[in-house]
């Protein structure tokens, strides 16, 4: 069965309703509403929006989106309804959780606060991926400040020729990398290690993912990519100047690097997973984690033999 999430990135057709058309609505209700938890038009929605239960839908749909846009989709064109199949998705292990869908489907004031506090995960999400990124790639890439601004652009731009500085073994002094190596660079790593699995929580879901399917999921190494050309470009021109990450200046890049991924998927596939399985070993094995890399569907049992053991049973 499809999942909400995969049917919203599959088809932006699906959705019956305009969601032009149902914002205007939303607002003309939050207008005329005395409602004291109520938001007005402009107002940030916080926890104080919610009653107990919707309040622990919205906290946890937070997180559920920040794992569908570490391992779904980065840069969905339809963020509310990206958020709200997230929100259906989470809601679908708790009766408590549907009846708050089935009151916002006829509140859209609660619709509207629901959508709009978990969409507040994709900007976090990618600010805290986006503060990591170009803290490191200084001494990853050798930029310091030690060298003229000629020095840094020819460099910058090396690295972001071909897409240089994801591949393994960069010689950033002669301008070389490896081809064979591509999506091996050290900076991936540290990067995932630092967001998903660190002391944080807001990433547990796609962290736990990782570790059930013992790999680097394709879509979320496609993101950290995009995270640090973005924060390379920052120094393109020689000197440090801001670029946002965000969907004017990353999504085109990150359908780049995802579609890089998957040709590499179906032209090596071997080669791919295998990368994917070594990567998520790499970083447990700098996390203290070693336990994660254990197989956790072992058969404890797999030495008994239940004839025997059936036959000592007193048939009364």
């Amino acid at each position: 069965m499809t999942s909400g999430i995969a049917a919203a990135n599959t088809s932006a057709n699906r959705e019956p309703r305009d969601h032009g058309q149902w914002r205007t609505e939303v607002r003309n209700v939050c207008s005329t509403s005395t409602t004291s938890s109520t938001p007005s038009h402009g107002e940030k929605v916080t926890s104080a929006s919610f009653t107990q239960i919707s309040g622990r839908l919205a906290a946890l749909s937070k997180a559920k989106t920040r794992e569908y846009i570490a391992t779904v989709n980065a840069f969905p064109t339809d963020k509310e309804q990206f958020c709200w199949s997230a929100i259906q998705d989470l809601a679908k292990a708790s009766e408590p959780f549907q009846r708050t869908l089935e009151e916002a489907e006829l509140d859209l004031v609660l619709k509207e606060n629901l959508i709009d506090y978990t969409g507040y995960s994709i900007a976090g999400l990618r600010g805290d991926l986006k503060a990591k990124a170009k803290t490191i790639i200084l001494g990853h890439y050798s930029l310091t400040a030690g060298q003229s601004s000629a020095e840094i652009k020819e460099r910058v731009r090396w690295l972001l020729t071909k897409s240089n500085f994801m591949y393994g073994g960069l010689d950033i002094k002669n301008l070389t990398v490896n081809r064979q190596e591509p999506f091996k660079h050290p900076i991936l790593v540290d990067i995932i290690r630092g967001q998903w699995f660190g002391k944080g929580k807001a990433d547990v879901a796609a962290m736990n993912k990782m570790i059930t399917l013992k790999l680097v999921m394709g879509e979320l190494i496609a993101l950290v990519v995009t995270v640090v050309e973005n924060a390379l470009k920052e120094w393109i021109e020689g000197s440090y100047h801001t670029v946002n990450f965000s969907e004017d200046t990353s999504a085109e890049r990150y359908m780049h690097h995802l579609h890089s991924w998957r040709k590499m998927e179906t032209q090596g596939p071997n080669w791919t997973r295998t990368l994917q399985s070594e990567l998520f070993q790499i970083i447990v094995s700098n996390t203290n984690r070693q336990h994660l890399q254990a197989a956790q569907d072992d058969d404890d049992l797999d030495d008994l033999n239940f004839a025997e053991l059936e036959s000592t049973v007193v048939q009364n």
